[in-house]
């Protein structure tokens, strides 16, 4: 779960990552693993939206409802999914991440990608940016993160 070495060694190789695409873009960026069915945010680092965004380290939302647990739970086993979300898992596992609207609060758009089994990557920007722009972005520090982890 949350908190156990690999967790810790995650954060220190998503750590300059992490800090480099929120310098870059300015948003609000998160690391989540899951914990059962939850995510919980083991990173955060924040933007302009920081207060807007409810969430801090140790945050657990349920996987299903966020972005960021969507990815997450893209990278573990289909079996025990729902039809509906087995299918948004898929288009997850095909395109390795996905953009969502009002996650954490009205008004504002997440952008997902999975680093491996049972963790994510994410950023969180204004709904009127379009989150399509930033997902290669995402989708590079996720495998950035993935190649420091090999």
């Amino acid at each position: 779960g949350a908190g156990d070495a690999a967790d810790l060694r995650l954060r220190e190789a998503a750590a300059p990552v992490l800090h480099e695409l929120q310098v870059r873009t300015g948003s609000v960026v998160h690391l989540g693993v899951l914990d059962g069915y939850d995510v919980v945010h083991v990173d955060k680092l924040g933007g302009a939206l920081a207060e807007r965004v409810p969430t801090r380290v140790g945050t657990r939302v349920a996987a299903d409802r966020v972005a960021l647990g969507l990815a997450a739970l893209a990278g573990t086993s289909p079996d025990d999914a729902s039809v509906d979300l087995a299918v948004e898992l898929h288009r997850v596992r095909r395109t390795g991440g996905l953009v969502r609207s009002g996650d954490y609060a009205a008004g504002l758009t997440s952008v997902a990608a999975t680093v491996r089994g049972g963790a994510a990557v994410g950023m969180v920007l204004p709904e009127q940016v379009s989150g399509a722009r930033y997902l290669p972005l995402v989708l590079d520090a996720a495998e950035r993160i993935r190649r420091e982890l090999a």
